[in-house]
């Protein structure tokens, strides 16, 4: 049933943004002017920026500075001293620069995450949910 309205819901986001079989919404209406206050390239951005599959939903949620603070015991802090800053700052090492190789290294992960998740299910014979 999920997976029946998550398929609902993609095809009526396929029209809106300008994938597969686009049908003309009446005239005047709230779906007409989105329709035509964005541009195709544009319709493609806000499409792979704001919906992506439900296997990568618990990659995209998870986060390593909280989930390093929770080890460190500082998850409850709202404030820290300087101290503390340049206590986490040396304990995760040096940022990483935006490159090339940084992000075919974040591809290559989350690639192998879908391929365990991919297998998971199918090893259990189901197919992925909304739930997980």
């Amino acid at each position: 049933k999920v997976l029946e309205r998550q398929l609902k819901l993609q095809s009526s986001l396929d029209g809106l943004l300008g994938w597969g079989e686009k049908t003309p919404a009446p005239p005047g209406t709230l779906l007409n002017k989105i329709q035509n206050c964005l541009s195709p390239s544009m319709r493609r951005w806000c499409y792979f920026e704001w919906f992506y599959s439900s296997i990568d939903k618990s990659w995209f949620e998870k986060n390593k500075f909280q989930e390093f603070l929770d080890h460190a015991g500082l998850s409850k802090c709202k404030k820290l001293q300087r101290a503390e800053w340049a206590m986490i700052r040396r304990s995760l090492g040096r940022p990483r620069r935006l490159s090339l190789q940084f992000l075919h290294e974040e591809r290559a992960e989350l690639e192998a995450y879908r391929a365990g998740v991919r297998k998971h299910f199918k090893d259990k014979g189901n197919a992925p949910s909304a739930e997980m």
